[in-house]
């Protein structure tokens, strides 16, 4: 069966048009396949870039906290390569508000200390207030009380200008109160045990704080004439209980304002200040102890005094 000619071009063009279709639909599809080749690069790059900056801004967060140099090198870096332009324009000018943000905080922490410091300075002037007060106080306190404690004996003016013998041979007046801020003048006799018994106990405290300022002497109130043996018993007598400060002997003594307040009984106890002034008068003796505490009172009266 032949074909004619109009039946072939018809079956040419159709066959033309199925090669067309064909080589139509193939460049499609490698030009489809070339457009996801070219999506996924740029989504492998976009994913980059995102990596990128999030280190960046990392880095960015880490120099906030000190001197927010990364953060200028991050703006830095975008601007210079030219990748990521307007992320690094982004970056850059984050850096930049945060700079200022923390120059800000700067500022203001400069601000606050310079505040803390002028509260500090006025509670520095009120306690200095307060403490000058304070002193000013205690000052009127103190002269209260010593006018208090040398009215009680103001009558006794003896020790306030006087010169003793010594059993040594030397003297003793009130010259010789002036380098102590105490001094404690024990009257006592040789046949007095109980004077006898508590002169130990002064010779341990004399030790322990004469140079702490206080100064202990003995007066030997029986001794009332030249005799020699008399003297000799005293010393004798002082020996044995072994003291080793000063023995007055009391036959120079003493005006009747001094004498009195003996009142003939032994042993008796002065405390002088530095000036000759009686302090406190004891008509009876004391343990070591008592002793102790009473004239680390009147040292501590008369540092303040």
């Amino acid at each position: 069966m032949g074909i004619d000619k109009k039946t072939f071009g018809i079956i040419k063009k159709v066959c033309g048009g199925i090669v067309v279709c064909c080589m139509f639909g193939l460049l499609v599809k490698i030009n489809a396949e070339e457009i996801t080749k070219d999506r996924l690069f740029e989504q492998k790059q976009a994913a980059l870039a995102a990596g990128n900056l999030a280190a960046e801004n990392t880095g960015t967060a880490a120099g906030d906290v000190g001197t927010n140099e990364a953060a200028a090198a991050s703006g830095q870096s975008s601007a210079g390569t030219g990748e990521n332009t307007e992320g690094g324009a982004g970056d850059a000018s984050s850096g930049s508000v945060t700079a200022a943000e923390n120059e800000s905080e700067a500022d203001g922490s400069v601000e606050a200390a310079a505040e803390n410091g002028s509260i500090s300075g006025e509670n520095e002037t009120e306690a200095s207030g307060n403490e000058a007060s304070g002193k000013a106080e205690l000052s009127e306190s103190a002269a209260a009380e010593a006018a208090e404690v040398l009215a009680k004996y103001a009558s006794c003016t003896y020790f306030k200008n006087f010169t003793m013998s010594t059993m040594d041979g030397g003297t003793f007046g009130t010259d010789n109160l002036l380098d102590y801020k105490i001094t404690v003048v024990n009257a006592w006799g040789p046949y007095c045990p109980s004077c006898l018994a508590e002169m130990p106990a002064l010779e341990n405290i004399s030790n322990r704080y004469k140079d702490k300022g206080l100064q202990i002497v003995g007066l030997y109130s029986d001794y009332t004439t030249d005799d020699d043996d008399d003297r000799e018993l005293a010393a004798e007598k002082a020996e044995a209980t072994g003291v080793t400060y000063p023995i007055l002997l009391g036959n120079e003594m003493y005006d009747l304002s001094a004498r009195e307040m003996l009142n003939n009984a032994l042993p008796g106890t002065w405390i002088l200040d530095s000036s000759g002034n009686v302090l406190d008068f004891q008509a009876s003796g004391k343990s070591e102890a008592g002793w102790e505490e009473l004239f680390l009172k009147w040292l501590d009266y008369a540092e303040k005094h």
